[in-house]
């Protein structure tokens, strides 16, 4: 369910497992702020259905890949909070991102929309 200042994570993902599970744990080490995360599968068979399942993550599989933006869509159409998020699903989140996003939002009503730095290290390295 929405919260009044929380953000909705929506994520499409195919056939990225090993991806989705560090995403989500930089999810969920968000810091100060409700986060309603929701996954859309575009027909994986690697076990993300299974994993969303085990985890209690909310998740709508399709029964085939439809789609980047029918994903994003679908997700968007089964979340409830005021804002929203759309990651790919090898994204890593700083623990404080959706906090200094939300702030910059609510702090400012003409804003309609931000985005973090977006950097692209290499795997195994600390920024």
């Amino acid at each position: 369910m929405g919260h009044r200042d929380g953000i909705a994570i929506v994520i499409p993902s195919w056939n990225g497992l090993e991806d989705l599970k560090t995403c989500v744990a930089s999810i969920r080490a968000q810091r100060s702020v409700h986060t309603e995360l929701f996954v859309v599968d575009n027909g994986s068979i690697d076990g993300t259905v299974e994993y969303l399942e085990k985890e209690g993550i909310d998740h709508f599989a399709l029964p085939r890949n439809l789609g980047f933006s029918t994903a994003v869509n679908i997700g968007i159409d089964r979340t409830a909070s005021p804002m929203v998020m759309v990651l790919n699903s090898d994204t890593v989140l700083e623990p404080d991102c959706l906090f200094q996003i939300s702030k910059t939002l609510l702090h400012d009503p003409a804003i309609g929309g931000v985005q973090p730095l977006i950097l692209q290290p290499t795997r195994g390295t600390k920024l």
